[in-house]
C-alpha cells in the first residue's frame, strides 16, 4: 500500500526500512530513534511507503520509506493449519 496523496518524492525525506515484522516496519530517523509504522498487512512485498514523520525535531513533512531486499524481515513462523494436522493424524 502506497499513500500517493502525500508529499512528492522530491521533497520527502528518503530512508530505507530497517526492520519488518508481521504488522509493522521501522526506519532510523535523523533524530537517532527507530520509528515504527503499520505495514498494511503486507510484510513480504518490497515497495515504497509515504508516511508522516513522528519526530518534528529534525524533519518536517513526510518520509518516503523504501522497503527493499535489504530490509530485515523478522516474521513469526506460519502456524500449521488445523486440517493439515488432522490429515497427518489420520494417515498413520
Amino acid at each position: 500500500m502506497t499513500f500517493s496523496s502525500h508529499t512528492s518524492d522530491s521533497t520527502a525525506l528518503h530512508v530505507r526500512a530497517s526492520v519488518m515484522t508481521d504488522t509493522q516496519f521501522s526506519y532510523a530517523c535523523l533524530c537517532g530513534k527507530q520509528h515504527w509504522h503499520g505495514n498494511g498487512g503486507n510484510p513480504h512485498g518490497n515497495r515504497t511507503e509515504f508516511r508522516s514523520v513522528h519526530c518534528r525535531a529534525q524533519v518536517r513533512g513526510d518520509v518516503c520509506i523504501h522497503i527493499t531486499d535489504e530490509t530485515v524481515r523478522k516474521l513469526k513462523p506460519k502456524r500449521k493449519q488445523r486440517n493439515d494436522t488432522i490429515n497427518q493424524n489420520t494417515q498413520h
